[in-house]
């Protein structure tokens, strides 16, 4: 309720558009780049899948000490790097989150903390597909790899709605209870809030 009120005052156009949908996802994209800027800090390296136009890698930036984005498309990829190469602390890397998630992490100066914003489904327009509309479960098991480093990881996965949908069959979608089990395995908590699926070691 608090987080609706601080919204409401800083975004108020958008609040309300959001308000006559019934707070209904997809959450407004100011209130998400809110929302995903508050888990971060001025320590904190982000990677994230699925770059667009970058402005979401932008914000993580400004708040965060390195973001590495991903994004296959090669069009996008362009555009986005850019866009983002005056910001010193992004890294946009042209390739898929299957190939590239793994040295992304190793390319990270991280000491205590690695957060993933995994958003690299398709979504139509100029977004990429590759075999399927999410390359979620591939990335799940690359970070699955990774959990024997001492460090804490959060994962935040967005439009977390799509679990809940016929695309979890036709689309290479985990479902909701995929990744539910999956933090039970890997012993993280987990929660859903405004659409993003939030887990943590």
């Amino acid at each position: 309720m608090l987080y609706k009120i601080n919204l409401l005052f800083r975004f108020p156009i958008e609040f309300f558009k959001w308000s006559k949908r019934r707070y209904s996802p997809p959450l407004p994209e100011l209130l998400k780049r809110s929302f995903l800027t508050s888990f971060s800090n001025k320590e904190m390296c982000w990677v994230e899948t699925g770059t667009y136009k970058g402005i979401t890698s932008l914000a993580l930036a400004r708040k965060s000490k390195q973001v590495i984005t991903i994004e296959p498309d090669s069009m996008l990829y362009r555009r986005a790097n850019s866009r983002l190469s005056i910001q010193k602390n992004i890294r946009v890397i042209n390739g898929t989150s299957q190939e590239s998630l793994m040295s992304a992490v190793n390319y990270l100066s991280f000491q205590d903390q690695v957060s993933f914003y995994l958003d690299g489904h398709f979504s139509g327009g100029v977004t990429y597909k590759g075999d399927g509309d999410s390359p979620l479960l591939a990335e799940l098991n690359i970070i699955q790899t990774l959990l024997d480093r001492k460090v804490k990881f959060l994962i935040i996965i967005d439009d977390v709605r799509l679990t809940y949908q016929e695309r979890v069959e036709s689309g290479n979608y985990p479902s909701v209870n995929h990744l539910v089990t999956w933090c039970a395995e890997n012993n993280f908590s987990w929660r859903i809030e405004n659409d993003m699926f939030i887990a943590l070691n």
